[in-house]
């Protein structure tokens, strides 16, 4: 009898001997899973929610590739938009360095990339040099028309082109063509080196050089010179970007 006992328990503990990988639950050893049933279903809808949760991340890495790939194009078109910008200003480098040199009818023409360069190569010249042309190009402002840039132009030359003229008297009278303007003052250069010399005193002493100055001031008389200021369109560039072409003409 106790023989059957025993025999009864350890069928028992055989029949129960597996566990769930999982849960750790006891199972029956002829289950086709490690797992036990509650644990499968777990699992089936947490690779369900898994494999629903990588395609929305796919999806939203597409969406972001798009957009990264769109601000790529933008930030290429701006890049090359400065570069085009970079090619018609030219950089900013020293007079002497950026300055062509060619002669020509109007006396000597500079060709410069900036406009501080141009003004730079005006005051560079003797006072009373013969005659002077300059001129550089930018790209063209919508809201700077030509006889907008012109009277900046103007305005710029008796600050820092160390030029003298009236801006206020313009004597250009003359038909502007299309796509062009100019300005014409007269120079100012002798009258100002006048007001800026001291009076000789009628002395006995320098009465002589008296004489001489007055005769030398009177033959000279005042600079009959000419300053012109032209603004027109610029069209020489490859990639056909609208410029706008500063030429100033200095004659004594």
């Amino acid at each position: 009898m106790d023989v059957e006992m025993l025999d009864g328990t350890s069928s028992a503990t055989h029949q129960t001997s597996r566990s769930c990988a999982t849960c750790k639950k006891p199972m029956p050893d002829d289950a086709p899973y490690k797992s036990c049933a509650p644990c499968l279903t777990k699992k089936r809808e947490y690779q369900r929610r898994f494999t629903q949760r990588k395609r929305e991340r796919k999806g939203i890495t597409e969406i972001v590739g798009l957009q990264t790939k769109a601000e790529d194009d933008e930030n290429a078109k701006k890049k090359r938009v400065r570069q085009i910008l970079r090619e018609v200003q030219g950089p900013e480098s020293p007079a002497a360095d950026s300055t062509t040199k060619s002669s020509g009818g109007g006396g000597e023409a500079f060709v410069v990339q900036t406009a501080s360069d141009l003004y730079k190569a005006i005051k560079a010249q003797p006072k009373l040099a013969h005659n002077m042309n300059a001129c550089h190009s930018i790209v063209s402002v919508p809201s700077i028309s030509h006889q907008k840039r012109t009277k900046l132009v103007s305005k710029d030359l008796l600050s820092f082109a160390g030029l003298q003229f009236d801006r206020h008297e313009n004597i250009f009278n003359g038909k502007h063509g299309r796509g062009t303007y100019t300005r014409i003052f007269k120079c100012k250069c002798q009258s100002s080196q006048e007001q800026e010399q001291e009076p000789l005193e009628r002395r006995a002493s320098n009465l002589r050089s008296w004489v001489v100055s007055s005769k030398s001031k009177s033959s000279e008389g005042p600079c009959s010179g000419r300053i012109t200021i032209v603004a027109e369109d610029d069209n020489s560039h490859p990639l056909g970007i609208t410029g706008q072409k500063i030429s100033v003409i200095v004659v004594h």
